[in-house]
């Protein structure tokens, strides 16, 4: 993600040494970001809730 972001065309990019990669702007290369670290987000919000609420569970019976 942050190779996309930095590699963009943005003012806080890397600077004009080599042209910049674009890649990250044309489907289905920009949707790479965004799915994989939003589906590794979810699903660690989902792992760890469920964990957390097992461990609750798990005192309450002690």
């Amino acid at each position: 993600m942050r190779v996309a972001i930095m590699s963009s065309p943005l003012p806080f990019a890397w600077g004009p040494q080599p042209p910049p990669l674009l890649l990250a702007l044309h489907l289905p290369y920009a949707l790479i970001g965004p799915v994989c670290v939003g589906g590794a987000l979810f699903g660690h919000v989902v792992l760890t809730r469920k964990r957390w609420q097992r461990s609750l569970k798990v005192e309450r019976e002690n």
